[in-house]
């Protein structure tokens, strides 16, 4: 009796022992308070079938310099999490889950940064790599981080109905503005000219936005709805009228912003150039009515020789533009 009783002592001594190894095992193993439930949940995926598997007739089958499509949802470093966040745009859906990798121990934090740190505004970036029809409204994100969860909701800036009403005006140009037998360079000429002719820079709109004024716009002039149906625009409007028609064109291109502006970069002839619309719109620049060609297909170099104060875009991250 006292063999048994020594020996169901030892077996709970010995148990207890593991049992404290084990713990202590899983708090180093799992940092950032990553718990067991942890794999309790991840192994009811495989990794290769976690996918985002609705997409738009605007998603595009490009990458960036700075950010790539991917089909890797468990990050393991803040490259891999703005990958997700363009494929996650760029792909039109409103909501995504994906988790954060057990050793990524800075993932929640970097992706509350790239969401709510308004001053580096990294998530406004990538937005502009996007096509407009998927840009976002508003973004949010629920995080877990005792199981790496992430849910990010969006809602998109243009309904469909604006979107109907837009395509339907773009094929309408499209067709006056764009000879197939003609050369990119004199196509693009012509909707630079077109857009510029028949749009109205919305001071309204800029001055409510800046803040120095209450006043809104009645136009949606910070998009191609109020660039191609209301012909009312600021940066942000003549920029993506422009995008639609360079994607019908089937020519690679996307929006270069700063924290005051924003304009177009197109890749031509395996070379990378500027158009800024609004620039070169004199209605706006010197109340003129004439048409300027001075942003029009422009280098960096020129660009920046030109109008530095306004056009002075992290080259990091609009890489293909990087000055030699």
């Amino acid at each position: 009796m006292i063999k048994g009783l020594l020996e169901t002592l030892e077996g709970i001594f010995i148990g207890g022992l593991l049992g404290i190894f084990i713990v202590y095992g899983l708090s180093t193993y799992y940092p950032y308070e990553y718990n067991y439930y942890y794999n309790k949940i991840i192994n009811h995926f495989d990794e290769r079938t976690i996918t985002i598997n609705e997409t738009n007739n605007y998603t595009r089958n490009i990458n960036f310099n700075y950010v790539q499509n991917t089909n890797n949802f468990y990050p393991n470093n803040r490259q891999e999490l703005l990958n997700i966040f363009y494929t996650f745009l760029n792909s039109g859906t409103n909501e995504f889950t994906f988790y954060c990798s057990k050793e990524y121990t800075d993932c929640t934090k970097d992706m509350s940064d790239l969401i709510y740190d308004e001053e580096k505004n990294i998530l406004g970036f990538i937005y502009e790599f996007n096509h407009p029809y998927n840009d976002f409204k508003t973004i949010s994100a629920s995080t877990n981080k005792d199981t790496g969860k992430i849910t990010l909701k969006i809602t998109h800036k243009y309904t469909q109905e604006e979107i109907d009403a837009i395509n339907q005006k773009v094929d309408e140009l499209y067709d006056a503005l764009v000879d197939p037998n003609d050369s990119d360079y004199n196509n693009i000429l012509r909707i630079h000219n077109y857009l510029i002719e028949n749009i109205e820079y919305d001071k309204v709109k800029r001055d409510f936005i800046k803040k120095e004024s209450d006043i809104d716009s009645e136009y949606k002039s910070n998009s191609a709805y109020g660039a191609l149906l209301q012909n009312k625009a600021i940066c942000s409007g003549y920029t993506d009228a422009l995008v639609l028609f360079l994607e019908k064109m089937n020519i690679e291109n996307y929006r270069v912003a700063t924290k005051t502006h924003i304009w177009n970069a197109i890749k031509l002839d395996d070379s990378w150039y500027h158009i800024d619309l609004t620039w070169d719109d004199a209605k706006y620049t010197n109340g003129k009515t004439f048409t300027s060609y001075k942003y029009f297909l422009i280098s960096t170099e020129e660009l920046l020789k030109i109008n530095f104060e306004n056009h002075n875009f992290n080259q990091e991250i609009y890489s293909e533009l990087k000055q030699d």
